[in-house]
């Protein structure tokens, strides 16, 4: 569970080195129907205000900064296969603004954000 947790950490700063500030939170609650403590862990990720209402119009939000919920999850592994796909589309976006001399990273192919991806 560890060596996840570490590789989760270092592709979470690998995109922060991108310029995509991506959380991991992970909190535990008690399941009756378990009968044990269970944690779950929710991926979000910070955006600033300009992007977020690029992203949702009619969002009255005045916060500086906004966390947009990516993915929940039980297992760790499907968290960590979702930042490796974040990375990976990320990176392409990157290589591609270089390749081009474009300053214009389009937000929403990296991240996916879209109502059929939710």
């Amino acid at each position: 569970m560890n060596n996840l947790r570490s590789k989760t950490k270092k592709l979470i700063m690998a995109l922060d080195q991108l310029g995509f500030i991506f959380i991991a939170h992970r909190k535990q609650f008690y399941s009756d129907k378990v009968g044990k403590v269970l944690t779950i862990i929710k991926l979000v990720e910070v955006v600033d205000n300009a992007t977020y209402k690029m992203l949702h119009p009619k969002s009255k939000a005045k916060s500086a900064t906004l966390e947009i919920d990516i993915m929940e999850s039980f297992r760790e592994s499907d968290i960590l296969l979702k930042l490796a796909k974040l990375y990976k589309l990320a990176k392409e976006q990157v290589e591609e603004e270089n390749k081009y001399g474009t300053n214009d990273v389009k937000h929403e192919e990296v991240c996916g954000r879209t109502d059929k991806d939710r």
